[in-house]
C-alpha cells in the first residue's frame, strides 16, 4: 500500500464518523458514511495488484480524482452541521496583524480595469497549477516523482479540509461588506463561473488556493529543478496576491495557507516517503508515465 493510500483512507474514516454524527439531520447520512468506509478499504483490496500503463496511472493518481469529490462534499457537510463561522475572530486577527483589511481596500484603491483583469487571471491560474505540474513532473521524472506529488497534494488539501470542518470561515467575499465591485472582464467571468459551479462555504482559512500552489512550487523545485521551481514560486506568489486583491481571502488567510505547507513538507511527507522507500514496487517503478497521459 502506498503512503497516500493511508492518508486518503484515514480521511475517509474521519468523514464516515462525521456523517454518522449527522444521521439525525440527513436520512442519507448512513449511506454516505458506508461509502466512505468502503472507500477507506479499497486500497487494501488492490494492494497486491501490479497494474501497468494507463491502469497504473489510475492506481497511483486516483486520489486526485477523489479530491474533487471531497471538495464538493465540504459544503454539504458544513450546511448540515450548521456550525457558526469564525469570521469575526479571523477578521480581528487580520486587522491586528496587518492594520487593515486589504481584501476590502486594495481593489477600491487601485480599481484599474487592466489590473483587475490581471489579478483575476492570476486567480484563475490556480486551476491550471493544480493539473499541469503533477502531469508534467510525472512525465519528466517518472513514477516516483508522480507518487510524491500526489502525496503532497493530498496531504495539503485533506488536512485543510479537516480543519475547515472543525473551524469554518466564510471569508470576505461571502460577507461582501464594503467591497469594491470589479469591472466585467473575461477572467472575472471565468472565476465567477468556477465559483458558482463548485464553491464550498467555510473554506477560507487557511487559503487552500495558496496552500495548493505553494505545494506545487515546492514539488516543482524538488523534481524539476530551480528554474521551473522559481517559475512555479512566482506563480504561487501571483495567486496569493490575487486572492487578496479579488476579495476572496484576508491577508491572514493567504499567509496561513503558505505556512500550512511548511510542516507537511519539512516533516510529514519526508517521514511517509522514507516508509514508502522500503515497500516493494512493480517492475520499472521509475519508468516514465505512458504518453497517453
Amino acid at each position: 500500500m502506498l503512503p497516500v493510500d493511508g492518508v486518503v483512507a484515514g480521511y475517509n474514516l474521519v468523514l464516515a464518523l462525521v456523517w454518522l454524527g449527522l444521521r439525525d439531520r440527513a436520512p442519507h447520512a448512513w449511506v454516505v458514511a458506508l461509502c466512505h468506509l468502503v472507500a477507506a478499504g479499497l486500497p487494501w483490496l488492490f494492494a497486491g495488484a501490479r497494474p501497468r500503463g494507463v491502469w497504473r496511472a489510475v492506481r497511483e493518481g486516483y486520489p486526485l480524482i477523489g479530491f474533487a469529490v471531497f471538495w464538493g462534499e465540504l459544503g454539504v457537510v458544513q450546511r448540515l452541521r450548521g456550525l457558526p463561522p469564525h469570521d469575526e475572530a479571523i477578521r480581528a486577527l487580520d486587522l491586528r496583524l496587518f492594520h487593515a483589511h486589504w481584501s476590502e481596500l486594495w481593489m477600491a484603491r487601485m480599481p484599474y480595469p487592466a489590473l483587475q483583469e490581471l489579478m483575476f487571471f492570476c486567480y484563475f491560474l490556480y486551476y491550471f497549477l493544480l493539473v499541469v505540474p503533477p502531469v508534467a513532473i510525472g512525465v519528466a521524472r517518472g513514477w516516483k516523482a508522480f507518487r510524491s506529488v500526489v502525496l503532497a497534494v493530498m496531504l495539503t488539501y485533506l488536512t485543510c479540509f479537516l480543519f475547515y470542518i472543525a473551524f469554518p470561515v466564510y471569508g470576505p467575499r461571502a460577507l461582501a461588506a464594503g467591497m469594491a465591485t470589479p469591472a466585467a472582464g473575461f477572467f472575472h467571468t471565468l472565476v465567477e463561473r468556477a465559483r458558482e459551479s463548485g464553491d464550498s462555504l467555510g473554506t477560507a482559512f487557511p487559503s487552500s488556493h495558496v496552500a495548493g500552489v505553494v505545494t506545487m512550487a515546492v514539488m516543482g523545485w524538488r523534481w524539476l529543478g530551480r528554474g521551473w521551481g522559481l517559475v512555479l514560486a512566482l506563480a504561487a506568489l501571483a495567486v496569493a496576491l490575487s486572492t487578496v486583491y479579488t476579495g476572496n481571502h484576508y491577508v491572514v488567510d493567504a499567509v496561513a495557507g503558505a505556512l500550512w505547507v511548511v510542516p507537511l513538507q519539512l516533516w510529514i511527507q519526508p517521514l511517509l516517503e522514507r516508509r514508502d522507500a522500503g515497500l516493494p514496487r512493480p517492475e520499472r517503478a521509475d519508468a516514465e508515465l505512458p504518453r497517453s497521459l
